[in-house]
């Protein structure tokens, strides 16, 4: 009997859910990219999405340059790139995942990450937190937001060095989610359920003493 009872408890108890991918709505940017040798622009017209059409590179930038949908997008300078992200509705946020080049030869990976919610919770990642220096490649480099509860996020991308020549280049960025939007009340559908197998457990405890 308790161990039907207790099957029954773990049955109605709701998991935390699994991390899932959420794409914003609309977003402000630095731009499009910019031009060199070659164009670096975000191709997918009209809206721009080319950083968050689930595409990652799997090779450096300079392995698809006579590509007009090669998936980085580029900036030159030592401008920090500043981003802001709204979304459908409030989420649980458990982090964010940008991919950048590391290929070395005036293309890095950023010395800094950092992404901001509405409520002012900042969350970072650097050189100095284990983001690899010159790689040879692409890099995906993990910010963690540990659980922020917002509807709108803004990030910031520092350069390696302050140096004009010096090129950042992205190919995704993706917000991972802890579980489902939380309801405006938060009232569990098995409550009633998870009331009645506690006072089952309490009855057959009372029934052996």
């Amino acid at each position: 009997m308790k161990n039907r009872v207790l099957a029954l408890v773990a049955a109605v108890v709701p998991s935390l859910g699994s991390a899932a991918v959420v794409t914003p709505v609309s977003f402000t940017g630095p731009g499009q990219g910019e031009c060199g040798t070659y164009c670096y622009s975000d191709s997918l017209l009209p809206n721009w999405t080319e950083l968050l059409d689930g595409v990652v590179a799997l090779t450096s930038y300079n392995s698809a340059l006579t590509s007009s949908l090669a998936p980085w997008v580029g900036y030159q300078g030592q401008t920090i790139l500043n981003w802001t992200f709204t979304f459908d509705q409030h989420y649980v946020f458990d982090r964010v995942e940008v991919v950048f080049d590391n290929a070395n030869g005036g293309v890095s990976a950023p010395s800094l990450v950092s992404v901001v919610s509405n409520a002012g919770t900042t969350s970072a990642v650097g050189r100095a937190d284990g983001m690899a220096t010159f790689a040879g490649g692409p890099q995906v480099v993990t910010v963690d937001l540990n659980n922020v509860y917002d509807d709108s996020l803004a990030m910031s991308v520092d350069p390696y060095m302050s140096e004009s020549w010096m090129w950042t280049f992205l190919s995704e960025i993706t917000f991972y989610t802890n579980d489902e939007p939380l309801p405006a009340v938060p009232v569990p559908a098995s409550l009633p359920m998870l009331a009645g197998a506690g006072l089952a457990l309490a009855a057959l405890r009372r029934r052996r003493a």
